[in-house]
């Protein structure tokens, strides 16, 4: 029941992060699921794989919510999502298969990083001014590679990436955050559906209760949980400045990388 309680405070608290900032919450559920299965015995040579599988499933729900009200508030960016999402796909079938060659444990310390780079990048405000026109698609597909391949590795929907990509082509920080959320949905899918696979080999050493690496107990609590805040995020997120948005990313990652690489 108290591992329960967990869940749906880390669903909870992933709705927000979907709702503000256009991220699915995998860099909150990520290492909170590690701490639990930690905590309940799992293997630590699959507990970061099952976290990150089991972050990627939820993602793909709680980024799905999450759209379809920044969509109702006409935030989504059509455009921007089509030109990505082939590359995205393409590197979220890279990640997966990444996956089956990084140990668990430097699997955390990427992540660390990662986050924290992340932060730093958007504290500096380094983007150029928002609401310019479309400019530098020819980086669409690597870059969009890249973010697939990047997210399905650690279990995130591609928000920490997608963001700053999309704010530097000239779309509008809240336009970014919506279109971001739109293009995790197939991304985290995908991912989710690859991470089940390559977890079967493995299936005696999981929890009962997973299908590879997707623990289902947490997944159903966490979307549950989600849905309790997700819509209340982006009405927030719509009437907070631009620059309040980034500091408030910016200081979310920083503090979850440290302790992953601390």
């Amino acid at each position: 029941m108290f591992e329960l309680i967990l869940y749906l405070l880390i669903g909870a608290a992933a709705g927000i992060s979907a709702g503000l900032f256009g991220v699915g919450g995998g860099i909150i559920i990520v290492p909170m699921l590690l701490l639990i299965f930690t905590h309940q015995g799992v293997s630590g040579e699959v507990a970061m794989h099952l976290a990150v599988g089991t972050s990627l499933a939820t993602v793909a729900v709680i980024t799905a919510i999450a759209a379809y009200r920044h969509h109702r508030l006409g935030a989504v960016r059509g455009a921007a999502l089509r030109r990505l999402l082939l590359p995205l796909l393409l590197g979220a079938g890279t990640g997966v298969a990444l996956a089956t060659l990084i140990s668990g444990a430097m699997l955390e310390r990427l992540f660390g990083l990662f986050l924290i780079a992340i932060a730093i990048h958007l504290a500096l405000d380094r983007t150029p001014q928002e609401g310019g026109a479309q400019r530098h698609t020819r980086f669409d597909l690597p870059v969009g590679m890249s973010i697939g391949t990047v997210s399905a590795l650690f279990g995130v929907g591609g928000g920490t990436l997608t963001v700053p990509y999309l704010a530097w082509q000239g779309l509008a920080l809240r336009n970014a955050i919506a279109t971001s959320s739109a293009c995790a949905v197939p991304l985290a899918a995908c991912g989710a559906i690859g991470f089940a696979l390559i977890g079967q080999p493995v299936q005696e050493a999981l929890p009962a209760g997973s299908s590879g690496f997707i623990y289902w107990p947490a997944f159903a609590a966490i979307v549950l949980g989600s849905l309790l805040t997700a819509g209340l995020a982006v009405r927030v997120c719509h009437r907070l400045s631009n620059r309040t948005l980034k500091l408030a990313f910016s200081l979310l990652l920083v503090t979850i990388g440290l302790y992953l690489v601390l």
